[in-house]
């Protein structure tokens, strides 16, 4: 029972990897923003894609019927993975 653990710390790293590739070398920490109207909103920075990466690293090996070694790549993919999952399971295209 630790291989879901495991698939999703994989898919944690996967989303670290994401990010730091995608900000090219920069990591943005959590940080609240104010816009000119005043209101405030929080911006996630680099937790963002380690949760996302996270969850599809857990989800997908279930979802997809295959081993776990996936999830690391799953992770990396992250909202990709999670749109193609809901995409199969929501809108299956009919059969004949």
């Amino acid at each position: 029972m630790i291989a879901p653990l495991i698939w999703l710390v994989a898919g944690a790293i996967g989303g670290l990897f994401r990010a730091i590739i995608g900000g090219k070398g920069i990591l943005l920490l959590p940080r609240i923003h104010t816009v000119v109207g005043g209101s405030r909103h929080l911006n996630l920075g680099v937790v963002a894609p380690i949760l996302i990466g996270a969850a599809a690293g857990f989800i997908a090996p279930y979802s997809l019927k295959v081993d776990g070694i996936v999830a690391f790549m799953a992770g990396y993919m992250g909202s990709d993975v999670l749109e193609n999952l809901v995409e199969r399971t929501f809108h299956k295209p009919k059969k004949g």
